[in-house]
């Protein structure tokens, strides 16, 4: 069995429903101590909960019995390409969730998964291993032909004429409920060249706002390295997150911070406009915090 796009479509209806019902109680709660102390900001982006307890439309599906099931007990984003279209589901693990999923999970040895793995407990184990070890998890689709929020940012990127470029989903999400709609998400991945194409269609000038860790590091070098090209014609800025103590900010907590939202904001806005030499603004700089807070 094939899933149709109205059927991923009506999948997502479901989870954004579900996110404000009661039984998205205990997602919202989880947003409420993200940072993000009034949800209705969320009304802008899409956003869904899957809970524990949702019952799929199919136990026929391959697709259902092996795939969705992955999104119980998640924060859920649709993952659609540049044209809008649902290519895959993420979904970030609640952490309230977890025991209640592997209980209800192991305790039903008839279920579809264990009818497809014909009874493989090894198997069977390595997936749920897989699967409770991961914040987030997605179905497989080629990250490095989609940036996460392009269907929605594209039209930004156009008008503000650049485009910020983070590593995570909720990166995005936050960044684009706090006033950045031009956000796109790598989701894990180093900048590819069909990341670079697809945001060459809109502006000649990115803003990169990756983690500071060695994974966000890689990310900014390949990033930087690809549109250096003399045949690319594009411009980039780093925004250099700030650090809280010894703990390195990811930019939705930076921004979820209200002693650095403004500077961070204006850091963002700044590098938007920047086309000269320095190729960076470090907010881990107390001086550079001073002049843009």
């Amino acid at each position: 069995m094939i899933i149709t796009q109205e059927q991923l479509e009506e999948f997502m209806n479901d989870f954004k429903t579900l996110l404000w019902s009661d039984e998205g109680e205990v997602a919202r709660q989880f947003l409420l101590d993200r940072g993000i102390k009034d949800l209705s900001i969320l009304s802008s982006v899409e956003i869904g909960y899957c809970p524990p307890t949702f019952d799929y439309p199919s136990r026929n599906s391959l697709y259902v019995d092996k795939h969705m099931w992955q999104m119980r007990g998640r924060l859920v984003v649709p993952i659609r390409d540049q044209y809008g279209r649902i290519l895959s589901f993420a979904g970030r693990i609640i952490e309230h969730n977890r025991d209640i999923l592997l209980n209800d999970f192991m305790s039903k040895a008839n279920g579809p998964l264990f009818q497809y793995y014909k009874g493989d407990t090894d198997k069977i184990h390595k997936l749920m291993n897989d699967w409770s070890g991961s914040k987030w998890i997605n179905e497989i689709y080629r990250k490095n032909d989609y940036l996460f929020n392009l269907n929605q940012a594209k039209y930004h990127i156009f008008q503000r004429e650049y485009a910020i470029v983070v590593e995570g989903y909720m990166d995005a999400i936050i960044l684009a409920a706090f006033g950045f709609p031009n956000t796109v998400a790598l989701c894990g991945v180093k900048m590819s060249d069909m990341h670079i194409a697809l945001l060459r269609r809109y502006t000649k000038h990115l803003v990169y706002c990756l983690d500071d860790d060695a994974s966000g590091q890689r990310a900014t070098e390949t990033a930087t390295r690809a549109i250096s090209m003399p045949d690319i014609d594009m411009s980039h800025y780093k925004v250099l997150l700030p650090k809280k103590g010894e703990k390195s900010l990811d930019p939705d907590e930076v921004i979820l911070d209200p002693g650095f939202r403004t500077m961070f904001t204006n850091a963002l806005e700044e590098a938007g406009k920047r086309r000269d030499d320095k190729t960076y603004i470090d907010l881990s700089d107390p001086m550079t915090q001073m002049i843009f807070s």
